[in-house]
């Protein structure tokens, strides 16, 4: 491990999504401590270049929203506002070169702190939680959207709820992997569980 350039602000709650091989982005995130506020900060770190460079802003800030890259777009998804409580599903999208974002076809059921990644042009988001500072409750369905339609379409839901594995899920092959995260509805606020999605059949 090497120490690398550090981030603009202290923040949670936040995902990283890679273009490419040389780009790293972030977006949103609370700022500071727990109950810090959310940010519409948008930065990506050039690794040739070393450092942070600023983005265009999210619409609103935001924080525990899901960002994925879906070839050279960027996507965010759900999270909350000032309020931290209000869940959000609006999905905002970044294109190539774009100087701001634009809004796409929000999410079925609002949410934050899912895991999202891509696979096969689509952006699969898992999990999450609704209600982030008040009386919270871990979700276990699964959903896919498609750019191509600006759609969503319902998956198989994970055999149990789950959020705050954001930034710990990967795409393996065919295969989503969540390794953690919580499970307060089953009275687990900490879980070692490790989760596995078929995306070719759509079973866990």
């Amino acid at each position: 491990w090497s120490l690398g350039p550090e981030l603009p602000s202290a923040v949670s709650h936040v995902q990283a999504a890679v273009i490419g091989d040389s780009t790293i982005w972030i977006a949103g995130g609370f700022l500071g401590r727990h109950g810090g506020p959310p940010t519409a900060e948008v930065w990506r770190l050039d690794r040739r270049l070393g450092r942070w460079v600023p983005g265009p802003s999210l619409p609103e800030a935001r924080g525990g929203g899901a960002l994925v890259a879906l070839g050279d777009t960027l996507y965010y998804a759900g999270g909350w506002g000032t309020d931290r409580v209000i869940d959000r599903g609006e999905v905002w999208q970044l294109l190539p070169r774009g100087t701001a974002w634009r809004s796409r076809t929000a999410m079925p059921i609002p949410r934050g702190d899912a895991a999202a990644v891509a696979h096969d042009g689509r952006l699969i988001l898992l999990g999450g939680q609704q209600s982030h500072d008040r009386t919270p409750v871990d979700l276990a369905d699964t959903w896919a959207y498609d750019p191509r339609t600006d759609r969503w379409s319902e998956l198989a839901a994970m055999p149990a709820t789950r959020s705050h594995m954001t930034s710990a899920t990967v795409r393996w092959g065919d295969w989503v992997l969540l390794p953690g995260g919580g499970d307060i509805g089953a009275g687990r606020r900490f879980s070692d569980d490790l989760l596995g999605y078929d995306t070719q059949r759509n079973v866990w």
